[in-house]
């Protein structure tokens, strides 16, 4: 087996956030922290579990799991 390499400023990772996976850019790297932005906003709360994969060639790969520290909130509005 291979070490995972660390995440790296905007490289590119999938985020499983429940059953919902979205693709994501890692916009800053600090000691054991990450700070991703997602292509599209999602609902989840913080405390709760993520899987991150990387691509490896043709297929993405489970690199890890993190736990979500803080987000942004939005208003969706009432439509």
């Amino acid at each position: 087996q291979s070490k995972v390499a660390k995440l790296t400023k905007n490289e590119l990772v999938m985020v499983a956030i429940g059953s919902f996976v979205i693709g994501a850019r890692v916009t800053g790297v600090k000691a054991d922290l990450a700070k991703l932005a997602l292509y599209k906003p999602t609902c989840a709360e913080p405390g709760e579990k993520i899987a991150m994969s990387r691509r490896y060639g043709m297929r993405w790969r489970l690199i890890g799991w993190a736990s979500i520290v803080k987000g942004k909130a939005y208003d969706l509005g009432d439509d």
